[in-house]
């Protein structure tokens, strides 16, 4: 029977913050992973291609961790976008469908409109500001038509240690500044990329395992809400950096895509049913660490 092979999963990414973390993860955890890199596979210029990588594959799960993140960028640059966001997670929840795969695909806050005033609620409606927004809800939306055993986690404001990401442009800027100025009227939660991975496993395992899992998660790390600016001085306090950080609208720092004003996420479902997430704060201090190796 199906259930008695060990978990064996495919992961669509290698060198993105998400993939490096789930390549620590399985590794630890001695799970056996294959990770496809956009060297190898161009899903930006041909989605198609993940049909039939996931048919020749031994994998039982398939994690989608390739993602098109340059939020700006995505205004203009709405081919590539598309077809990473959205045709791809299409076809890879279609083809895993075929093959009797269990599928786990990474979305963001991004596809909120960011007027709540309560943590969104994996049920709550979408409403993108942003062509990034609207390539992933739309990828969202083609894997609800497609079914299967498929699982979205939405996620918010992802970094890791070493990556090109918030806080490695924040120290970076800090070695050259005594003062940087950062948008305070943005608030969310930091989620460090290995915690994330850490709730792909979990929900990996219970997909392999025949468990009952719900269709959408949402992830990120426990803790007070924050703004970009408060998540700033986070960095420069437990790093030990001497950086003021000036608080600024988001007017007075214009950007090509519009961003949600408040994207914080209510993630007590995947807590309740899997484990609790650690605190922002504890994962930014596991990614200065990361640092230091």
């Amino acid at each position: 029977h199906l259930m008695t092979l060990p978990l064996n999963i495919l992961v669509f990414g290698q060198n993105g913050q998400r993939a490096r973390a789930l390549a620590r993860l399985c590794e630890t955890q001695k799970i056996t992973a294959e990770f496809i890199g956009s060297s190898k596979l161009d899903l930006a210029a041909n989605p198609e291609a993940a049909r039939e990588a996931i048919k020749q594959s031994a994998a039982n799960v398939v994690i989608n961790a390739a993602a098109y993140t340059q939020v700006d960028k995505a205004e203009t640059d709405r081919l590539p976008a598309r077809n990473l966001n959205e045709k791809a997670p299409a076809i890879m929840a279609c083809t895993a469908r075929e093959q009797s795969k269990a599928f786990i695909h990474i979305s963001t806050d991004y596809v909120f409109k960011g007027e709540s005033s309560a943590p969104y609620h994996p049920d709550d409606p979408i409403a993108p500001l942003n062509a990034y927004g609207a390539s992933k809800a739309d990828g969202e939306i083609a894997m609800a038509a497609i079914g299967g055993r498929s699982v979205i986690i939405r996620t918010s404001w992802v970094y890791d240690g070493t990556g090109a990401n918030f806080l490695t442009t924040m120290l970076r800027l800090a070695a050259t500044r005594s003062e940087i100025s950062v948008v305070h009227d943005q608030i969310g939660r930091p989620t460090y990329a290995y915690d994330l991975a850490q709730a792909c496993l979990h929900i990996a395992k219970a997909q392999h395992s025949g468990e009952a899992v719900d269709d959408i998660y949402h992830v990120s790390n426990s803790g007070e809400p924050i703004s970009w600016a408060d998540f700033a001085r986070a960095i420069f306090k437990a790093a030990g950096v001497d950086c003021h950080v000036k608080n600024i609208p988001s007017s007075a720092y214009p950007t090509a895509a519009k961003r949600p004003a408040y994207s914080l996420l209510d993630i007590s479902d995947y807590e309740s049913r899997f484990s609790p997430v650690p605190a922002w704060y504890n994962g930014l201090t596991r990614a200065l660490s990361e640092r230091d190796i």
